[in-house]
């Protein structure tokens, strides 16, 4: 998969002997709902998602999403552990994701969000919106970005 190896953390719950990824999401690829480590497909309005055993150099399992073209490929690799981590353990790995060099999560300004109707994303070069399949994007000249992240994510950059 090529992907960073950096700490992170998934929520696996367990119901009635069954076991399921609770997946906080990365970017706007959001699952919205838990996803069954039987490989069953769950449906959102993000997409189609599984869990998959499969041996990679990141983990043991894979969580796939449903490309556009109908495809699955993979989102990351994990290996499961029931393991509670401690708040300094959390807060450790936060930092890592925040500062490390190969973090993906720290390159560039990203926003998004999900919507009943779709999601918008919005990067210092672009706005994206979706709503009911239909997506508009348009590229933002310099210092757009905080405005449409005021008025589309009530978020406010102070520098």
């Amino acid at each position: 998969m090529g992907a960073a190896s950096y700490p992170s953390t998934i929520l696996i719950k367990d119901e009635k002997g069954e076991k399921f990824l609770a997946d906080a999401g990365f970017g706007a690829r959001v699952p919205m709902k838990l996803i069954p480590f039987s490989g069953e497909e769950v449906h959102s309005s993000a997409g189609a998602y599984r869990i998959r055993q499969h041996q990679t150099e990141e983990g043991n399992h894979l969580l796939e999403m449903k490309s556009n073209n109908g495809e699955w490929v993979p989102g990351y690799a994990f290996t499961p552990a029931e393991e509670i981590l401690a708040p300094s353990e959390l807060e450790t790995i936060q930092q890592v994701i925040h500062e490390h060099e190969m973090s993906l999560f720290n390159k560039t300004m990203l926003a998004a969000l999900r919507t009943p109707e779709g999601k918008m994303v919005l990067t210092p070069d672009s706005f994206l919106k979706e709503t009911d399949g239909v997506i508009e994007k348009r590229p933002l000249d310099s210092g757009q970005s905080s405005s449409l992240l005021k008025e589309h994510f009530g978020l406010i950059i102070k520098r």
